[in-house]
């Protein structure tokens, strides 16, 4: 994911991205290091605010929720 985002960067040739939303979740990885991974973006300024979509029925509110991560109703 960091990999992804260092390119993405370079590429649009910007120093953060305002939303990081990954597009699909690996359903074998746990929420938690998913947002884990996200949030170490967004603590070292390349990321500002975290977005999720497609959470299953495996991925609980509280498991999903995390200190960057606000769900909407």
């Amino acid at each position: 994911m960091k990999t992804a985002l260092a390119y993405s960067l370079k590429r649009l040739g910007v120093d953060y991205i305002d939303i990081y939303r990954p597009a699909r979740l690996d359903p074998n990885v746990p929420i938690e290091d998913t947002i884990g991974a996200i949030a170490q973006m967004v603590a070292a300024g390349y990321v500002r605010h975290i977005g999720l979509s497609e959470v299953g029925r495996n991925h609980s509110p509280r498991r999903r929720r995390a200190p960057h991560c606000r769900l909407a109703d």
